[in-house]
C-alpha cells in the first residue's frame, strides 16, 4: 500500500521536510529565500508543489 503525502504542509513539516527548524523557514520565508505559505481556512500552510519547485531550481 502506498503512503498517501499532505499537498498542504505547516510549518513544522516544511521544517521536518528540508531538515531544518521551524524559525529557520520563518527566517528564510521572511527573507525570500523560501516561498510564502498561503492561508487555508485561517491555517497557515505551504504546498508541497511550490517546495519540490523550488528545491529543483537550487539544483540549476
Amino acid at each position: 500500500m502506498t503512503a498517501i503525502q499532505p499537498i498542504l504542509l505547516r510549518a513544522g513539516q516544511v521544517a521536518l521536510l528540508l531538515s531544518i527548524s521551524e524559525q529557520t523557514v520563518r527566517n528564510r520565508v521572511n527573507a525570500g529565500r523560501l516561498p510564502k505559505p498561503i492561508k487555508w481556512e485561517g491555517v497557515t500552510v505551504w504546498r508541497r508543489k511550490d517546495l519540490e519547485d523550488f528545491v529543483d531550481g537550487l539544483a540549476g
